[in-house]
């Protein structure tokens, strides 16, 4: 009999769920199910009734779990006793990210996790808001997204609530104009509607299907529209032509590239796009994943200290 079934009951038992259990566990359902499974094989009875409320333990089960908790608490006090801690498994946990917070924020939480849990490995998923939004809440995964304004935050809480989700507000990140430095308009203070005008968009045209802040775009000049794809090359782009602009997370100048050498940020006094990054986690996470959601959390505090102070 395998030990890790034990705690594979016990905390089927605790959770009310196998799928908690499994999350909690850093296992798959189907390996935390073939673990009761060949339990109750090896004993020769049920340990489990299941319904669609979740489960519970049988007559028979409830006398193994009250003893297999109890064993597990001896082996976790007899663990404490060594300095050394219990070898843990690798674990892969998903993290999604839009892609301004994946060039500049996600490897600052990546090496973060790797010095303190070096048994964590991640899966990281990249696009553009909207979409790692849908896909977070879809596969109950963790999330970094940037821009949420007040246009789409209430969707944004329905829907969190509808999927037991939940979020925590990190430092400012609003949109802003990106201007190559060497345009005069680089000395104002803050650009108008009317100034628009005189500059060129460039736009991820996928990107802009979803962008909150799309209506700012008819403001620009009308004639050559570029579209770009990739956000790189837009900053490329917009870093050798002096005519081009796009909007952006003003965080966009923090990426990898030196862009914040060749471009800029600029407000629009009539136009505001208030902005802040969002983290977006389950309410009911793996271990593994809870580690990195305090890690994540310990970042995002340090990062509105730091824009506190400034």
């Amino acid at each position: 009999m395998q030990l890790r079934y034990l705690e594979y009951f016990v905390q089927a038992v605790e959770c009310k769920s196998l799928n908690r259990a499994a999350r909690k566990l850093d296992v798959s359902p189907q390996a935390l199910c073939a673990g009761v499974a060949a339990l109750e094989k090896k004993l020769g009875y049920a340990l489990l009734e299941r319904s669609p409320m979740g489960v519970r333990p049988t007559k028979n089960g409830e006398i193994v779990f009250q003893d297999a908790r109890d064993m597990r608490d001896v082996f976790h006090k007899w663990f404490q006793l060594s300095h050394r801690q219990p070898e843990k498994d690798t674990v892969m946990v998903k993290l999604g990210a839009s892609t301004t917070l994946m060039r500049w924020l996600v490897p600052q939480v990546v090496l973060h996790v790797k010095r303190l849990y070096p048994h964590i490995y991640f899966n990281l998923y990249e696009s553009f808001v909207e979409q790692v939004f849908h896909t977070v809440v879809d596969q109950r995964m963790l999330g970094l997204i940037t821009c949420v304004n007040e246009r789409v935050e209430s969707t944004y809480r329905v829907r969190l609530a509808q999927n037991d989700m939940t979020f925590m507000e990190g430092p400012e990140d609003g949109c802003a104009v990106i201007i190559n430095k060497s345009h005069p308009f680089a000395n104002l203070h803050t650009l108008t509607l009317r100034d628009l005008s005189a500059l060129r968009l460039a736009f991820n045209p996928q990107r802009d299907q979803y962008f909150v802040y799309r209506d700012i775009c008819k403001h620009f000049s009308p004639s050559g529209i570029i579209h770009i794809p990739e956000q790189e090359n837009l900053l490329r782009l917009i870093s050798m032509d002096v005519s081009t602009a796009a909007v952006l997370p003003r965080r966009v100048l923090l990426a990898p590239g030196g862009w914040a050498q060749k471009v800029c940020a600029m407000d629009v006094a009539d136009f505001p796009m208030p902005g802040r990054i969002w983290f977006i986690y389950p309410e009911d996470m793996r271990s593994s994943e809870k580690l990195v959601q305090e890690s994540i959390a310990e970042l995002l505090d340090l990062l509105k200290k730091e824009e506190a102070a400034s």
